[in-house]
């Protein structure tokens, strides 16, 4: 993606291509633009990775409410070719504003993505804990194995640091693994007002400790509060 269109994207980056710090009175989240980061066999050197390829992919943020329809439809065509899913093609529908995307870009496409908002998990018996709740992962299949999936996670991961614990629901847990998220092992179900939903062909729930959430243990029951379009 070139570097005038990113700006176009993202309104904190400045001129020199470094992103300038958005002034948000009380973000939940932190939204950073443009980090340059090299994919495919990556190594760090100091806070910048390299690679032999000497491909770059762009990295930045931006808030549901600020994604124009030239982006929203790069987004949600890249979700359905990653997950050869043609519901993705509704995801802006359910999305809230405070909503936070994650992209990768090389060249002049969107190649990585991810989202976050803020939903409310309940272990075992402790109150409910502010969550950050990823959804549609997705890489390209032309650049998938290169490392942007994992560049995507770990720029989402510290953006969400303030929350009490992250969440997502996973169909590969291998690759969320690698990168500390753990699978939740106890019974699954949505809070509701009639009362608990058990979810129990629910698979794949994985969660990401944070600085700020407190003891866990993965055998006990896991809630989430139900939604009038979806539980997990």
């Amino acid at each position: 993606m070139s570097l005038e269109r990113l700006r176009s994207f993202c309104p904190f980056l400045g001129g020199s291509g470094r992103a300038a710090v958005p002034r948000l009175p009380s973000a939940r989240y932190r939204p950073r633009c443009a980090v340059l980061i090299a994919v495919m066999a990556c190594e760090r050197v100091g806070g910048m990775s390299t690679d032999s390829s000497g491909s770059q992919a762009t990295v930045s943020s931006i808030w549901t409410r600020d994604v124009g329809p030239a982006l929203r439809s790069e987004i949600v065509r890249l979700c359905v070719a990653a997950h050869r899913e043609q519901d993705f093609e509704n995801l802006f529908t359910y999305l809230p504003g405070d909503g936070l995307h994650v992209l990768a870009a090389d060249a002049e496409q969107v190649v990585g993505h991810a989202v976050v908002t803020t939903r409310w998990l309940q272990p075992g018996t402790l109150p409910p804990l502010r969550t950050a709740y990823v959804d549609a992962v997705a890489t390209s299949p032309g650049h998938q194995g290169r490392g942007i999936g994992t560049a995507v996670m770990r720029y989402l991961a510290d953006a969400v640091a303030d929350f009490d614990l992250a969440c997502l629901e996973a169909d590969r847990p291998g690759f969320y693994e690698r990168l500390g998220w753990q699978e939740w092992r106890g019974p699954l179900g949505g809070r509701s007002e009639q009362g608990l939903i058990a979810t129990p062909d629910q698979a794949g729930i994985m969660i990401l400790r944070l600085p700020a959430t407190p003891r866990l243990d993965p055998s006990e029951q896991l809630t989430i509060e139900a939604t009038d379009v979806r539980i997990w």
